[in-house]
């Protein structure tokens, strides 16, 4: 794919840099795709861009799970120990 023909991922526009000449954006930033509108998006933006739709964390309900599962590891093992 030569230069001339890259567009922007977030904003559709020629893109001959790594940093976008329309939005600013670095076209190589990691991304994701908007849950709203489904247009790619920074990874590290809470907010789209384009339909301004609040993005959840991905993490958001996994880390009370986690934290859950090593609190229940560890009151087995120390009732293990005891046993």
């Amino acid at each position: 794919m030569s230069a001339a023909a890259r567009t922007c991922p977030f904003c559709d526009a020629p893109a001959e840099q790594t940093t976008c000449s329309s939005c600013q954006r670095d076209t190589t930033a990691a991304r994701r795709p908007c849950q709203s509108c489904a247009k790619m998006m920074p990874l590290q933006d809470n907010i789209c861009p384009r339909c301004k739709a609040s993005q959840s964390h991905e993490l958001s309900w996994k880390i009370p799970i986690i934290v859950i599962m090593f609190v229940i590891a560890t009151i087995l093992g120390i009732l293990l120990r005891l046993g």
